[in-house]
């Protein structure tokens, strides 16, 4: 016995050569056969009840954060439009200039009406953009040899208490 499904819950026949998605479980690129059914996409040319799930490969340069519809509405509600080329999160990296003049500004952000409290590290170009929003606390500090990290580690922890910890010092 098959199961039925109605058509217009259900696009089936599709075909993707890869680098389109991705297998759910394993994160290995996908190619070949999909179908899509209320807004999930599934391996296969037709419907299977044990069809694998897929997710649209995002392209690296896009901050995953700001697709999400919440970020979205957000947005649109506070009038504050976040970099989306951008990763809000990003790794800290001196550059040669930040070398030569002993230091660099680094810039730390936190929603303020979340729990657990999330300290991300983030750039002076999203710094700027929250650092007027009611809904974020901000702080950047000079990073460089350890009496500028001492200083400006203990006014930012005053500023930002959980900050230490999560550089890890």
């Amino acid at each position: 016995m098959s199961i039925r499904i109605p058509q217009n819950i259900i696009v089936e026949s599709k075909y993707t050569s890869g680098n389109e998605y991705i297998i759910i479980d394993t994160n290995i690129i996908y190619k070949g056969y999909y179908y899509e059914m209320n807004g999930k996409i599934f391996a296969g040319k037709e419907f299977d009840i044990n069809a694998i799930e897929l997710q649209k490969l995002l392209p690296k340069n896009i901050n995953p954060f700001l697709l999400q519809v919440s970020s979205y509405v957000y947005g649109k509600l506070s009038n504050i439009k976040l970099n989306n080329t951008l990763p809000i999160s990003t790794i800290y990296q001196p550059t040669q200039e930040d070398y030569d003049i002993g230091y660099s500004i680094r810039y730390f952000y936190k929603k303020i009406n979340t729990t657990p409290i999330i300290i991300k590290e983030t750039n002076k170009e999203n710094y700027d953009l929250l650092i007027n929003d009611p809904l974020y606390q901000v702080v950047l500090i000079k990073w460089g040899t350890l009496k500028i990290n001492d200083t400006n580690l203990t006014q930012a922890e005053q500023q930002m208490p959980g900050l230490k910890a999560f550089l890890g010092v």
